[in-house]
């Protein structure tokens, strides 16, 4: 990890929804509340226009209506427990991606065979099946496209801000999927070499 750049909590916030607009959290999950909503098309875009607009007021709105970021925030982002928060970078190799690990929910301990380990979760063959997102992120790089790496957030006990392990909160489909295309499993013509992350730090 590197090239630090201090943030705050509002700026991760409003990056985590921008990440899940097109995703099916909206529907109900292991971590979702009971109700949690599947956005149509146009509510999709509103809450799409809101985040990225420079209105303060709109941004913080727009936070408030992301049900599920707000109940992931809540209840496994406790905030006196993350001190700071920095956009970082991520180097996309496979010394990096070993010191990353999924968000401790029961969903994500049994796919990594109860180590937490984001390698292990994504070469087991169960994921594939139990993510779909996994298989549209890897549909978007088969076909030469890259994928928004918005809004992936990453928390460490301090000490690990540069070495690690990393706690993944936000963006796993993301990173099995590049963990995949690193470790030879996908033949893309688009080759990462940095992922922009928001990096708690408690």
């Amino acid at each position: 990890m590197k090239n630090f750049k201090p943030t705050d909590v509002c700026e991760m916030r409003r990056r985590f929804a921008l990440a899940e607009i097109d995703s099916i959290v909206f529907t109900q999950t292991d971590t979702a509340p009971l109700n949690a909503k599947h956005l149509i098309k146009e509510e999709k875009e509103r809450l799409r226009n809101m985040l990225l607009s420079n209105n303060s007021r709109d941004v913080c709105n727009a936070i408030s209506e992301h049900v599920h970021g707000g109940f992931v925030y809540q209840n496994i982002i406790v905030p006196r427990m993350v001190k700071d928060w920095y956009i970082a970078h991520l180097d996309a190799t496979l010394d990096e991606f070993k010191q990353l690990r999924v968000i401790r929910t029961p969903f994500w301990e049994c796919l990594s065979n109860y180590t937490y380990d984001l390698t292990i979760a994504a070469n087991n063959p169960k994921t594939r099946v139990k993510v779909p997102r996994i298989e549209e992120i890897i549909s978007i790089l088969l076909n030469g496209g890259p994928i928004n790496l918005t809004g992936i957030t990453l928390i460490c006990a301090e000490g690990e801000k540069t070495g690690g392990p990393w706690e993944i909160v936000e963006g796993h489909a993301r990173l099995v999927t590049i963990f995949l295309q690193l470790n030879g499993y996908l033949t893309t013509q688009y080759k990462y070499k940095e992922i922009e992350v928001v990096l708690g730090v408690y």
